[in-house]
Order: C-alpha cells, then sequence, then structure tokens
C-alpha cells in the first residue's frame, strides 16, 4: 500500500516539474528563435526568459534549448510538441465543457454572404468536426453588411464575405483575415458564340444579357440588361447560364463545374474577387472560433494556387 502511495507521488512529482508557465515560454522561444522576440511576445524581460528557460532545464534534468544559436536539442523538441498536443486538448476539451454547460447544444455559428464559402466551407467543417466532435456547426446565408454585423451583435462567430474591390473597410471590434483570391472569368452557354473564343474583352460584351448576383462581390457591365439573382446563388446564376438565360461573371473555377457552360477568360480589364473572414479582435475570441479561422485559412490554401496564409496573415484590425 505505501508502495503504491510512493508511486503515486513520483508522478505526481515528475508533473509538477513540468511549469506550464515555463514549457509556454520553451515553445515561443523555439518558434520564434530568439530570446529577446520571445520576451517581446510574452511581455517578460529577456532575463526573465532566460532564467525560466534555465529553471526547466533544472526541473527536468535536460538540456532543452541549445543557445548559440538558439534551436530545440531532441529532448526539447520533444517536449515542445507533447506542450503544443497538451494545449491543443485543453482547449478542445474547454469548448466541450461550454457545450455540457449550455445543455449539450454548443455550436459555432458561420454567416456567409453572396456564396463566399461555397468551396471553402465544406472542407473546413470536416477539419474542425474532427477536432471538436461535440460542436455543432451552423451555417446561415446573409448579406455582407448583415453577417459583419451578426458577428458585431454575437450572432455569429464567423462570416465569410466576398469583395471586388480591394480589402474591406475596417470595423472597429472586428479584424479581416483573406482567405483566397479567385480569378473572375465570363461564363456563356456551351451553345453561344463567345464559347469559342479563348478570351474577351469586357467590351466585348456589349448588348449581352448579364446574369447578376449582387453582394456576390463580382462586378457587371452597369449598362447591360440584367437578370438578377439575390442571395446563394452561384449555382442558380451557372444553372441560367446553362440554360441560355444570358452570360455570367463569375469565379472560374465554378463555373466549370457546371454542365452546359463554357469558361471564357476575360482579358481586359482582368477582374479578381477577394473571399475575407470577419471575426471578432483576436483576444475576444474562442479556441473554437480560432480553430474554425485556420481551417478556413488551410481549406482556402488547399483550393487555391496560391500558399495558404497564416491566421496572422493579411489580416485587418478596426
Amino acid at each position: 500500500m505505501s508502495r503504491e502511495r510512493g508511486a503515486g507521488s513520483a508522478v505526481v512529482g515528475s508533473v509538477r516539474a513540468l511549469d506550464l508557465r515555463r514549457l509556454q515560454t520553451l515553445h515561443r522561444v523555439a518558434a520564434r528563435g530568439s530570446f529577446s522576440r520571445a520576451a517581446d511576445e510574452l511581455h517578460f524581460t529577456q532575463s526573465a526568459v532566460s532564467q525560466q528557460i534555465a529553471a526547466l532545464e533544472r526541473d527536468v534534468g535536460v538540456r532543452l534549448l541549445n543557445r548559440k544559436p538558439v534551436a530545440l536539442t531532441e529532448a526539447g523538441r520533444m517536449l515542445c510538441d507533447r506542450y503544443a498536443s497538451a494545449v491543443a486538448e485543453l482547449a478542445a476539451a474547454e469548448a466541450e465543457l461550454e457545450s455540457f454547460r449550455s445543455g449539450g447544444s454548443g455550436a459555432l455559428r458561420l454567416a456567409a454572404a453572396g456564396g463566399a464559402g461555397a468551396r471553402i466551407v465544406p472542407r473546413a467543417i470536416a477539419a474542425f468536426a474532427a477536432r471538436f466532435p461535440r460542436l455543432s456547426v451552423h451555417v446561415a446565408q446573409a448579406d455582407g453588411a448583415e453577417a459583419v454585423a451578426s458577428v458585431r451583435r454575437g450572432d455569429a462567430e464567423v462570416a465569410l464575405i466576398p469583395f471586388a474591390d480591394g480589402p474591406p473597410e475596417r470595423v472597429v471590434g472586428v479584424r479581416w483575415i483573406r482567405l483566397l483570391s479567385e480569378q473572375i472569368a465570363v461564363a456563356v452557354p456551351a451553345a453561344h458564340p463567345l464559347a469559342r473564343h479563348a478570351g474577351v474583352r469586357l467590351c466585348d460584351l456589349a448588348g449581352e444579357r448579364f446574369i447578376h448576383s449582387p453582394g456576390a462581390g463580382i462586378p457587371t457591365a452597369s449598362r447591360a440588361p440584367r437578370v438578377v439573382v439575390s442571395g446563394e446563388s452561384r449555382e442558380t446564376v451557372s444553372e441560367l447560364v446553362a440554360a441560355g438565360a444570358g452570360i455570367a461573371l463569375l469565379p472560374a473555377a465554378v463555373a466549370r463545374d457546371v454542365l452546359g457552360v463554357a469558361v471564357v477568360r476575360l482579358l481586359d480589364p482582368p477582374l479578381t474577387r477577394s473571399v475575407y473572414a470577419a471575426a471578432l479582435d483576436a483576444a475576444r475570441v474562442s479556441a473554437p472560433v480560432a480553430a474554425m479561422l485556420g481551417a478556413l485559412v488551410l481549406a482556402s490554401g488547399e483550393i487555391s494556387s496560391r500558399p495558404a496564409c497564416t491566421t496572422a496573415d493579411h489580416v485587418l484590425t478596426g
């Protein structure tokens, strides 16, 4: 019996040696590659960071970090990997506890405008669900202004919004993360004369009937006849083009997926639209929200020709 208590005490003692604050300091020094940069990030002095690393090495009885140049030892890499996994598990546990506190109905809510999430959201939800299996994800459609307002009100945690004319305006309390840029092409019925062209200019489309979706972040010829489609409508627009109701400006990748639609390159002017995620400022988001933003960034990288940015890239804060 006393032997069992002694073994238990030894285990507890070894765990106590792994001070979480010191582990975090080790992790940030390794990530930043510098004691001074880690000190700035953690709001410590450089000497305090050095003392914490030295104390942690004394506690565990092995060298964790080479000083010149700054680099983890094999033991340090193992410990940092275990620390990162533990932090992720604790964040997931906190999210699941929140679900229990709310009667098991914990949910993360997305508001998508103008078809912005059509290609991104399914991949992101799959990755998110693997990490937070007890949390539901609700996706609702909204126009751009309402999607941002829903984030500010707390009715949604993340909004996805397309923009044609550069980055969005700053909104107090909200940060923007650019997810991807989509090349705009001309979608025409497969039997349309323009379908035989490799590329066209916007001025070549004068007199054509445009099928247009307001709020989709895609411009169109201002004086052209229009069929206007509201709401979540990129698929509807594509089907209308396939049926011969008109032509449309659409993200090239979307238009290619529809039977009966030919995609023609837009040469002059070349047009793109950018898709952004909006969420509350970083200090105010929960672990699940941060995880969803990360999943959206990774999903965007998978379907985009450019490398995925990190959640720290391309961020505008209000």
